[in-house]
């Protein structure tokens, strides 16, 4: 089944709000992967799906960036008050997020992601599948030792969240996602939307998110980059009020919060 034929299972919250939010999961998440930080975005009309073969979108395939972006365009313009919304990304999701900007670009009003980056320039050469090759491998740990290990991280999830995050670790979707997200050439990307690139330092690569911010200054000079110390990859599980206090900030056109380092020119190269 083609994503741009078949809807993507989703969530709708607060659409008396005026201003729509897409929040876009990581590679084996799913839309319960939102559950903190939209309790911190009552302000907004939040629109979050699962993206194709994950949890309620499992039968829409394949499981592709430009796909997913389809899928997530046609979304916006279905269910978002005007047919545009902010974009929310994190990891895999937040490529999804700049390929909507891409293609779609009257769709998207701004756009917040995090931890999306060069995974080829990041990591050692054949390293780069490491964080997903650990996913893959969560599908055959205990549940209650998978949540114990990422307790000691201050990750924090539900049951139902522990539940579909293993589901869709199956290897056919970790080789897939990875295999896009390699593949994925962010230099091509003409986004004009004002983005904010965040990277969160346990895990992301600040240089390559500098690295990102430079392409993005091309299509909008606001574009800009920052830094969380001490945050994990999916920090939207570990701190989610600072992450939607982000967020807010971003869309509103106020000051990010201090725990938000800039990037500064030095580091982006400019």
């Amino acid at each position: 089944m083609d994503s741009t034929s078949v809807a993507l299972n989703f969530i709708e919250l607060n659409p008396e709000r005026s201003n729509t939010i897409i929040l876009l999961h990581d590679l084996t998440g799913s839309l319960l992967e939102w559950e903190q930080v939209q309790a911190s975005l009552v302000d907004y009309h939040l629109l979050i799906p699962d993206l194709p073969r994950h949890s309620g979108s499992r039968k829409v395939r394949p499981l592709t960036i430009r796909h997913a972006a389809a899928a997530c365009a046609r979304l916006i313009r279905d269910h978002a008050h005007g047919s545009q919304a902010f974009a929310v990304g994190i990891s895999m999701g937040g490529f999804v997020a700049l390929e909507v900007a891409h293609s779609y670009p009257d769709l998207v009003r701004a756009i917040f992601i995090s931890g999306t980056y060069d995974m080829k320039r990041a990591f050692p050469k054949g390293m780069y599948a490491l964080p997903w090759v650990s996913a893959f491998i969560r599908h055959f740990v205990p549940s209650r030792v998978d949540q114990e290990q990422h307790r000691k991280k201050g990750i924090m999830w539900s049951r139902a969240f522990t539940r579909d995050a293993r589901a869709n670790s199956r290897l056919s979707i970790v080789q897939q996602g990875a295999r896009e997200i390699r593949h994925f050439d962010l230099s091509r990307l003409v986004v004009r939307q004002k983005t904010l690139a965040v990277a969160a330092t346990r895990m992301d690569s600040v240089n390559e998110v500098a690295a990102l911010v430079g392409v993005l200054k091309q299509g909008n000079v606001e574009s800009t980059g920052a830094y969380v110390e001490d945050a994990e990859h999916q920090w939207n599980l570990q701190r989610p009020e600072l992450f939607a206090a982000g967020i807010q900030a971003w869309f509103e056109h106020r000051d990010l919060p201090e725990e938000f380092r800039h990037l500064t020119t030095v580091e982006t190269g400019e």
